[in-house]
């Protein structure tokens, strides 16, 4: 099937540009310095550089979600300056001709580029990831596009991502491996004896044994004994069990996706299996590792508040701290009054503010001078009022972003319009400003087109006749993890001046802030707002400007041009200039949205908790973010105290011996504990083998961990952290997003969410789910009869197979070790196959202790307090192991003890002639059919009516059936 998906992707038809003509042709002959034609809507075959498109500005958009998994669209541009040496771009072949491309090596990098092009051998344009369009990504709102075959095959960026899948193995099948190679000594050991003590026994009876007739001399009979014993007990290796165990196991999948209570309505999803091999490790997990944003939270955004000169714009009471309990829940969706909601975008308005209205409307006057002056002092604005500031705040919302419209039409003909962005945040920041009346229409690389509404351009002074204002881009700064912020430059054609809107994280706009314009007032106030919306839990950003005078412009953009003719150490040139360019700021304000938490979560948490799950919260967000959210779902409690690490003094503080000391009392007096952990700290950490081993003293004993600020390499290393301490451990991953597959592949079981990210988590993921809330039936319910299940099959397949083959190695001793067997070859097929099969699979597959359906909903609070069944492997383990294999034997001995020594001296017929081998084979055998079943239904907690036909009809049954046919 593998092979059948790949021929089929590789013989994607596509067209290359050949003599100026477009030739079709297959995309796994698609060479290096091909010119590729794609249209909307087809994935790209091979690496491409963007030389044409549709689109005037020669630019594009496409989808990376089979990449990274983001749905959002991005925006590809062709190299700068490009029309100018080719004017008719409906001809890109002429390149060709006039102009040759010098390319790094293939990498792994996704995201990073480096390389140039050069017409007729003396101009340079270089060339980055703004103009590679990857293989394996889809062009969108573009209807074709013509690139540059850069990378093909395995040397494209998607195949060198590419990560063999690795093979997960349930903690129960590696212990059954090791349980079978210990049969199969046995097994030897058996064979060993009777070989040894044949021989012996061959040459002591020679003389009173001459009706038997031996070929070979003594040691070659016991060599012979001893392979023919080996065969004959082959019934003793559990072979079948393999198979049944298997077919357990995608039946028990089937369950978890079939279940109903796992349904989601609103993406009309079920639960999904991935890899059926460890369902019965759902029941011993010990760890829970979990992202934040999407999987506790619902990454559906809600634009909250905002702070600009001074006011307050929102609801106060969005500020005020929940105070965490035990009572705490989460709104329901029906109290609260949205009053848009795009599902698609992950966006959710329902901001209301009077006071920004009549000041937009310019209904509420207030003063207010607030400069803003170019670092040369050549230019010069004030902001004389409230509104002007609230003007200039909502041109950064509107100009300063990476969203891009996409326009859909609906079935009654209308036109719907939304957009598409990096993350939600930034599409809610957009959403925000369009629904006051700065609504973003177009953008290409050298303009935006920004419609303002009219009731705003009229109080401003302006006449509204319906025009679009467009501002001119000179430049994009774009965001990233290691800048945390973006900057645009424009030219506004209100007042005709260069601007640079910057927006980011707090802690970085305010480094960047010109300390002789702060405003101490307006500071003290965002500070304030800050902090509150922190421990609120809302996601805040800065917004900034400064103007610049032309001659400030045209030596940024010499800087500019001189580092990108260096193609080696490009990106880290412009990474410096953009640094000393974006700063000198002027705040303008702050947003705060929010991300509200998932159905239940608190009260799953609370009782994964309580079933002995240790938890830990893995996150990108700050430390008092992170804090507010773990109080409000329920992740830290009141009553905990809670150690936080973020810099070297609390990191030699706690992780230290006396607080490990102190964290044993603690264990006595049985007080609850947490621990926040920052990125920063945990490198720290992990760097120093005394921190680590402290760190793990303690933090594996507390009942939550949160670790913030880390990148998806650092969360993999926390799971693989805890992993290589403790081999035993079961750990399990969820998450998301793409930034969550390296962790969710690392731990034993991954589970993948279907949220607003994309898909790369699910796939990556064991099983699939669309709300946390179902991780509680997923390990409570499944997991753990999954466990019992399994670990009882198993238990009694080696029981079952260790009384139906003991009896052949007591009959060796009565047989003069010839290698004759006690039981039919038919009966000896049949045993596992038909006689003992289907009873065993119904128990494996219905068996259950606690019923946990809805109408027993009382039960509920009881399966947190049994899940240590599973944990502590109370069932699979050593003890039970030998307590089945006694079991077995005691049965074997009675099976065959009795009949031996009850036909031994018994005549059968009035002829008087005595029982023979077949009487008492059946009378043995059927002991054990017998024997067998009914220590299953002893075993039995849960007896259905597929229990009673698969044992009384298609195993007592068909043995009688077949008995009786034979007489």
């Amino acid at each position: 099937m593998r092979y059948r998906a790949d021929k089929e992707t590789n013989s994607q038809p596509v067209y290359i540009i050949k003599d100026g003509a477009y030739v079709k042709s297959r995309s796994d002959e698609i060479m290096v310095g091909d010119l590729v034609k794609v249209t909307e809507d087809e994935m790209f075959a091979a690496d491409l550089i963007l030389l044409a498109s549709s689109h005037d500005g020669g630019f594009c958009f496409i989808q990376t979600s089979s990449l990274d998994g983001e749905k959002n669209l991005k925006k590809r541009s062709r190299p700068k300056d490009l029309d100018k040496h080719l004017p008719n771009l409906c001809e890109p072949s002429r390149l060709a001709q006039i102009a040759e491309i010098v390319s790094e090596m293939p990498n792994a990098e996704l995201y990073a580029y480096t390389g140039k092009m050069t017409f007729q051998q003396t101009q340079t344009v270089s060339l980055n990831a703004t103009q590679l369009l990857l293989k394996g990504s889809k062009l969108k709102n573009t209807d074709w596009v013509v690139g540059f075959a850069i990378f093909t095959g395995d040397d494209s960026k998607l195949m060198m991502n590419s990560q063999k899948v690795r093979f997960k193995q349930s903690k129960m099948e590696v212990r059954m491996n090791s349980l079978v190679l210990y049969i199969i000594l046995v097994q030897i050991v058996l064979c060993l004896i009777i070989s040894i003590v044949g021989s012996f026994w061959y040459r002591n009876e020679d003389d009173r044994i001459k009706y038997l007739y031996f070929p070979f001399d003594v040691n070659v009979n016991g060599v012979i004994a001893f392979f023919s014993y080996f065969l004959l007990f082959n019934t003793l290796l559990p072979i079948s069990l393999i198979v049944t165990l298997e077919i357990v196991k995608v039946i028990q999948s089937l369950y978890i996706m079939n279940d109903y209570q796992m349904y989601s309505q609103e993406r009309m999803k079920f639960a999904n299996v991935s890899s059926t091999s460890i369902v019965e490790e759902l029941g011993q997990i010990d760890y829970i590792f979990s992202d934040k944003t999407g999987t506790l939270t619902r990454n559906v955004m809600e634009f909250k508040l905002l702070h600009v000169g001074g006011t307050l714009f929102g609801d106060p009471a969005d500020l005020e701290p929940s105070v965490p309990s035990a009572t705490t829940t989460v709104v329901p969706d029906h109290e609260r009054h949205v009053t848009h909601a795009d599902t698609k975008s992950g966006v959710e308005y329902s901001f209301n503010s009077i006071p920004l209205d009549k000041t937009l409307r310019n209904e509420i006057y207030t003063e207010l001078n607030y400069p803003v002056v170019s670092s040369n002092g050549k230019i010069r604005l004030n902001f004389k009022t409230q509104r002007d500031l609230v003007l200039e705040f909502f041109k950064v919302l509107s100009l300063a972003h990476e969203c891009v419209p996409e326009t859909i039409k609906k079935e009654d003909g209308s036109k719907v319009t939304f957009y598409q962005g990096p993350s939600p945040d930034e599409v809610t920041l957009v959403d925000f400003a369009k629904y006051q009346g700065f609504d973003f229409r177009e953008t290409s690389d050298v303009q935006i087109k920004l419609a303002v509404a009219p009731h705003i351009m009229q109080a401003s002074g302006t006449q509204a006749n319906g025009e679009i204002t467009q501002y001119e881009v000179f430049r994009r700064m774009e965001f990233n993890s290691d800048r945390k912020r973006m900057s645009i430059i424009v030219r506004d054609p209100l007042d005709g001046h260069i601007k640079v809107f910057t927006k980011g994280a707090d802690s970085i706009i305010k480094d960047r802030l010109d300390t002789k314009q702060i405003d101490v007032n307006m500071m003290q106030g965002i500070d304030h707002f800050l902090s509150k919306a922190s421990m609120k839990g809302l996601r805040t950003l800065l917004m900034g400007m400064r103007v610049l005078d032309q001659s400030e412009y045209d030596a940024f953009t010499q800087e500019v041009a001189a580092a990108e003719k260096d193609i080696m150490n490009r990106e880290r040139l412009l990474a410096g200039i953009y640094d000393r360019f974006e700063r000198g700021l002027v705040l303008l304000g702050a947003t705060a949205v929010e991300d509200r938490l998932q159905d239940n979560v608190p009260e799953t948490i609370n009782d994964l908790q309580d079933a002995g799950i240790k938890i830990w919260m893995l996150t990108g967000d700050k430390l008092e973010t992170a804090e507010n959210i773990g109080f409000s779902c329920k992740l830290l409690k009141n009553d905990m105290i809670v150690w936080k690490i973020s810099n070297k003094a609390e990191v030699e503080d706690v992780c230290s011996v006396i607080k490990v000391q102190e964290n044993q009392l603690l264990i006595k007096q049985e007080v609850k504990r947490g621990m926040l952990v920052e990125a920063g700290a945990l490198n720290m950490i992990l760097a120093n083998m005394e921190y680590k081993k402290n760190f793990l003293k303690i933090s594996k004993t507390c009942e939550a961990v949160i670790c913030c600020r880390v990148s998806p390499s650092q969360k993999a290393d926390v799971v693989r952290l805890i992993k290589q301490d403790d081999e035993e451990a079961v750990t399990l991953a969820i998450g998301d997003g793409a930034n969550d597959v390296s962790m969710i592949m690392e731990a034993h079981i991954g589970v993948g969410l279907y949220g607003n990210e994309g898909m790369r988590a699910v796939q990556s993921g064991d099983f699939a789910l669309t709300d946390f809330q179902h991780l509680w039936r997923l390990i409570l319910v499944h997991g753990r009869w999954n466990y019992m299940r399994n670990a009882e099959l198993i238990l009694y397949f080696f029981y079952k197979n260790m009384v139906f083959t003991l009896p052949q190695f007591m009959f060796a001793y009565v047989s003069g070790y010839s290698g004759q067997t006690i039981y039919d070859d038919y009966y000896i097929t049949c045993y596992n196959m038909v006689f003992t099969a289907l009873p065993l699979l119904a128990k494996a597959i219905l068996d259950q202790d606690v019923n946990a359906n809805e109408k027993a909903m009382d039960i509920k609070p009881l399966l947190t307090k049994l899940y240590y069944v599973g944990q502590k492997s109370t069932i699979f383990n050593w003890t039970n192991y030998l307590i089945w294999i006694f079991t077995g034997t005691a049965h074997s001995l009675i099976i065959f003890i009795l009949p031996y020594f009850a036909y031994s001296k018994t005549i059968m017929l009035n002829t008087g002639q005595g029982s023979d081998l077949w009487s008492f084979s059946i009378t043995s055998f059927t002991s054990i059919i017998f024997i067998v079943n009914l220590k299953l239904m002893v075993q039995m907690k849960y007896f259905t009516t597929l229990n009673f036909v698969t044992i009384i009809i298609l195993s007592l049954g068909i043995y009688y059936a077949r008995a009786i046919c034979t007489i």
